[in-house]
C-alpha cells in the first residue's frame, strides 16, 4: 500500500475510536440509552451542516441530545437550540417559534451532547438549530422526526 492510502486508513480508524471513546463516555456518564425519542438530519441554512441530531431517553428519567457527525461554519456565541417548529429554512423561523437554548456549541465541529428538559413537550419543539445569539442567525438546523 501506499504512504496515501495507509494515512487514510489510520486517521478513518483513528476518528471510528475517538467517536466510540466519546459514545462510551456519555454513556458511563449519562446511564444507558433505552431508546430513541427523536432523530433528523441537518440541513444548511446560514452556514452549511451535516450530522445527525439524535435525542436519546436515558436509563434514570434523563434525555439526552446527541449531535453525531455534526459540522457546522465556525462562528460566534452559537448555541444549541430546540425550536418550536417542525423546521426552520431560516432565521425569522426561528425567533418567531420561540427557542429552548440547551448550551453553547463546544466546536464546529465532532460529536456532542446535551441534556434536554424532562418536562420539555418533544410533539411541539421538533427542530434542533444551531443558532448565533450575536447575530441572531440560524447557522444549520435538523428537524426531527418522532418513531412511531
Amino acid at each position: 500500500m501506499n504512504r496515501r492510502v495507509i494515512k487514510t486508513l489510520a486517521v478513518t480508524l483513528a476518528a471510528l475510536l475517538l467517536g466510540a471513546a466519546g459514545w462510551l463516555m456519555m454513556r458511563n456518564r449519562h446511564g444507558r440509552p433505552v431508546k430513541i425519542l427523536a432523530s433528523g438530519e441537518f440541513h444548511p441554512v446560514a452556514h452549511k451542516g451535516s450530522g445527525r441530531a439524535v435525542i436519546f431517553q436515558m436509563a434514570g428519567q434523563t434525555r439526552r441530545l446527541q449531535l453525531i457527525g455534526f459540522k457546522t461554519g465556525e462562528g460566534g456565541d452559537l448555541q444549541v437550540c430546540l425550536v418550536a417548529a417542525a423546521d426552520c429554512p431560516e432565521n425569522e423561523s426561528v425567533e418567531r417559534a420561540g427557542f429552548i437554548a440547551l448550551g453553547p456549541l463546544r466546536g464546529a465541529e465532532g460529536d456532542q451532547s446535551f441534556d434536554v428538559p424532562i418536562e420539555l413537550d418533544l410533539h411541539r419543539y421538533r427542530a434542533v438549530t444551531i443558532w448565533s445569539r450575536k447575530y441572531r442567525v440560524n447557522f444549520t438546523t435538523a428537524p426531527l422526526k418522532i418513531p412511531e
